[in-house]
């Protein structure tokens, strides 16, 4: 089958990102040529999760910026985060 059906516990406080490969493959760092990568967007995430939001949404879009510099967006970019 094309999809399948899992069950996750929730607990009040877990968060749920979803995201499209639009932001790991940005281009730009330090030539403006290379890729951001999962694990940056990963380690990102990581070191954000216990913030509120507002201030997650200040991240995300600094991050991104600081990263592309001058690169023009490659890409459509999707990245929604949530709290239960």
């Amino acid at each position: 089958p094309f999809f399948s059906s899992n069950e996750v516990d929730i607990i009040d406080g877990d968060i749920f990102y979803i995201f499209s490969d639009g932001y790991a493959g940005q281009l730009g760092g330090l030539e403006g040529e290379q890729k951001c990568m999962y694990n940056r967007l990963k380690d990102m995430i990581v070191a954000m999760h216990e913030k509120p939001m507002a201030e997650q949404h200040e991240i995300c879009n600094n991050t991104l910026q600081n990263w592309k510099q001058e690169t023009s967006q490659t890409d459509d970019i999707m990245l929604i985060g949530f709290r239960i």
